[in-house]
């Protein structure tokens, strides 16, 4: 996915959110956030390392996401939020971390023998995965793998990449 130019939306700035605008601001992308909290807890950090990114409080409304070509949501945010549905139905795409990620590793992947190699083990579903991600990153260890555990679990996966 070409970001360079594109208008995107961050929904969220916790951990993920936070690094989900760091990676789309180097690729070139035109980022602005978004947090329905009054005091977002990375809001400190944005305006430190990134201040020309614009950041918007309080609830989400179709104004939040006017003008995007892709909103990029946080975990926890619920995409069924009316203002995120309306742009969904109006074809804008949405994307979360791990598909940036899945994006990435598959581009830099062809340029990068390391990354080729690389194996990825993803863990899904609706209650558990902290724990069976965490076993299985011991695991892995256990089995004398070079292993790196992240996602919404503690690292963000696009700054483990």
């Amino acid at each position: 996915m070409d970001l360079k130019g594109r208008k995107v939306v961050v929904l969220g700035l916790g951990d993920t959110g936070l690094s989900m605008v760091r990676w789309l601001v180097k690729r070139g992308a035109d980022v602005r956030v978004a947090d329905s909290r009054a005091a977002p807890p990375h809001a400190g950090r944005l305006a430190r390392e990134l201040s020309d990114v614009e950041l918007a409080t309080g609830l989400f409304t179709d104004e939040t996401l006017q003008g995007a070509d892709l909103i990029a949501l946080s975990p926890g945010i619920d995409r069924r939020n009316a203002p995120i549905a309306k742009a969904i139905a109006r074809g804008i795409p949405v994307v979360g971390d791990v598909e940036l990620f899945a994006q990435a590793l598959d581009q830099l992947g062809t340029r990068n023998p390391e990354l080729e190699t690389a194996r990825i083990l993803a863990v899904t579903g609706s209650n558990g995965k902290s724990t069976v991600t965490a076993m299985a990153g011991a695991m892995c260890r256990a089995a004398g793998r070079d292993t790196v555990v992240a996602g919404n679990i503690g690292l963000p996966v696009l700054d483990a990449l």
